[in-house]
């Protein structure tokens, strides 16, 4: 056989799975080596997630499977004798967006180089401090700090020039841990004197500090409540999301649905019509699962076309019923999609519920932003911190002539977070598929994983996070005062 007629590629029956949502089935497709070949599609239809797998780069992303095999010159990739490092050395990969790694400009442009320079055995015992450096060139950009000055060094053993290190990152980054590991990996073996170096890095998420002297709920370690000032800005679409990027970022997440009066959660996440949960002992709800969630709402305990008319003492009180008699399985988050407003539901929350922070979701637009200031205004009252804004609807592109178009204003969000001094976490641009993966009970993040619109919602997830672990260790250190005495 000739070179231009040779398979480099043979793929048989590629099937993969994010959870429970399957991206890609049985592909099979040649790829002739010599010559360049393009994959054209739409979005959303599993080119990039194809191309991940060619150097099984999607196996960093958490809870990922996948079947069938892929034959590179004539060996498959998935055998258990196949080292990682040697195919992604082989098969390249340069996508739409730059992906610098979260290190100085001058470590990305040596990154290759080191890697693939031969390394001389040094003998010499290696000073702590020289390791200790080295594993704090790691700038995390979301603690925004190194990990040692966060305290995440759990342990670290050195043997002459061998060096172990363990670190444990306090929110939920589980997509980063193994690029983390190698990059300080990578640095430590770089200190003069270290022969062998391992480095390991996982996710322990921390149970963050919460408001007054609110008892904190069993078996839920940090509860995020996801408010708006007024409603139809996107906030259970954002609460839905949010909640289903901690969950791929290896968190246990469930969902409250708070909007006793409008419940939408369990439609969103695609649960059927007449869902109801299971009682445990006569006493707990057991919630129902949707991709991967533990999910609670009104809408389970009452049937669909029947409205909640009730005083705000008997919403209150159904809320607190929902939250505590809810058999909620060792949650590191949950979610609280609530109603908009600063009413009786509200004021509940902050009295009552052990709320860790909260996440504000605005549109640009003047009225929203009004509203969406007295939300953080609420929130700051009751010493419930605000984990950053979320802009939704703050920009349109036309989906004919790719006209982009502001239709609601511009930058509100960004102010907003800046005149509060806390983070935009987020702008969303308006989408009809963010509405309509919603409405099909699919959302972005489980139904595009790797779109870019889902990669922001990742993000947004991360920092609200990690924001949680910035506040719980300010909270530990202590105050320092100085007197002329």
């Amino acid at each position: 056989m000739s070179d231009e007629n040779h398979y480099a590629i043979v793929t048989e029956d590629l099937d993969l799975w994010y959870g429970d949502f399957q991206a890609l089935e049985k592909v099979s497709l040649n790829l002739r080596g010599g010559i360049i070949t393009g994959l054209i599609g739409p979005s959303g239809c599993g080119k990039t997630t194809f191309l991940r797998c060619l150097n099984r780069v999607n196996e960093r992303y958490g809870n990922v499977r996948t079947e069938g095999t892929i034959n590179l010159l004539g060996k498959n990739i998935y055998d258990t004798d196949v080292s990682l490092i040697e195919l992604r050395k082989s098969v390249g990969m340069v996508f739409q967006r730059p992906n610098p790694l979260p290190i100085s400009v001058y470590e990305n442009v040596v990154f290759g180089l080191r890697i693939h320079s031969p390394r001389s055995e040094l003998k010499r015992s290696v000073p702590d401090a020289a390791v200790e450096q080295a594993l704090a060139q790691y700038q995390d950009p979301y603690l925004r700090t190194d990990l040692l000055s966060a305290g995440c060094l759990r342990r670290l053993d050195i043997d002459g020039g061998r060096v172990e290190a363990e670190l444990v990152l306090g929110y939920a980054a589980g997509s980063l841990v193994g690029g983390i590991a190698q990059m300080m990996q990578m640095a430590v073996e770089n200190v003069d004197g270290v022969t062998a170096a391992k480095v390991s890095v996982r996710c322990e998420i921390q149970a963050g500090n919460v408001q007054g002297q609110v008892p904190a709920l069993e078996k839920v370690k940090n509860i995020i409540a996801v408010a708006s000032g007024k409603g139809g800005v996107g906030k259970s679409t954002t609460a839905a999301n949010l909640a289903l990027a901690l969950a791929r970022e290896g968190a246990k997440v469930g969902v409250l649905d708070a909007d006793i009066y409008g419940p939408s959660m369990g439609l969103m996440l695609g649960l059927p019509e007449g869902t109801r949960p299971q009682v445990s002992d006569g006493k707990w709800f057991v919630p129902p699962r949707a991709h991967g969630l533990q999910v609670m709402s009104m809408a389970f305990l009452v049937d669909d076309n029947t409205p909640v008319v009730w005083r705000g003492p008997m919403v209150s009180g159904a809320l607190m019923q929902l939250l505590t008699q809810t058999a909620w399985d060792e949650l590191d988050y949950l979610v609280v999609d609530m109603p908009p407003g600063t009413g009786d539901i509200q004021l509940t929350l902050a009295q009552k519920v052990p709320v860790t922070g909260a996440v504000i979701v605005t549109t640009p637009q003047d009225l929203a932003l009004l509203d969406a200031r007295k939300g953080i205004g609420m929130f700051e009252k009751v010493n419930i911190p605000v984990l950053g804004v979320v802009e939704n609807m703050a920009i349109h592109i036309c989906s004919n002539c790719g006209h982009a178009e502001h239709l609601f204003g511009e930058g509100g969000g960004e102010r907003l977070a800046a005149d509060y001094g806390v983070e935009l976490l987020g702008s969303m641009p308006l989408s009809m598929m963010i509405r309509e993966q919603a409405d099909g009970g699919k959302p972005t993040v489980i139904a595009e994983p790797e779109c870019q619109i889902s990669m922001v919602y990742q993000d947004m997830a991360r920092h609200a996070a990690a924001r949680i672990v910035e506040l719980a260790n300010a909270a530990q250190m202590p105050e320092i005062s100085i007197s002329d005495d």
